[in-house]
This record gives C-alpha cells, sequence and structure tokens, in this order.
C-alpha cells in the first residue's frame, strides 16, 4: 500500500481496490468479460454492473484489435 504514492493520503485503498485495478486493466486490455470472471472467481454480471464507467468505445476498439490479431494468427497457420 505504501507504493500508492500521492494516493494513499487520498484514497482509502484496500485489497479489494487492487482486485477492481486488475479487472479494469483486463477490461481494457480487451480481456472477455467471461474470462475476467472465471479468473476472478465472480459472475459477468457483476462485472458489468461495478464497471460500467468504463468506455465503450475503447472496449470496442480492443476487442477488434484482438479479433484481427486472432485473424492474423490463424491465416498465418494455415499458409
Amino acid at each position: 500500500m505504501e507504493l500508492a504514492g500521492p494516493y494513499r493520503d487520498t484514497r482509502d485503498i484496500v485489497p479489494y481496490s487492487l482486485r477492481h485495478s486488475m479487472i479494469t486493466q483486463r477490461i481494457m486490455g480487451g480481456l472477455d468479460f467471461r474470462e475476467i470472471a472465471e479468473m476472478c472467481g465472480t459472475s459477468m454480471g457483476q462485472i458489468e454492473r461495478t464497471c460500467y464507467h468504463l468506455n465503450d468505445a475503447i472496449r470496442l476498439t480492443n476487442a477488434l484489435g484482438k479479433a484481427t490479431r486472432e485473424l492474423m494468427t490463424r491465416l498465418k497457420r494455415s499458409d
């Protein structure tokens, strides 16, 4: 918690804050809600209710990027 730096004085950082931060990073990185829910032992619905504030456009962009990378990998394998 000491590594929180200047935020430590203005926010109440608890272990749950770290969990929320990890989930947020996974969403913003394009990971599927189902995968995150399984990883964290929670439900997709809970993640959706908690992380509603995330920008849908960023999630869409990340999802499209992930889909493009997967397609390129499949195309390379079929060569």
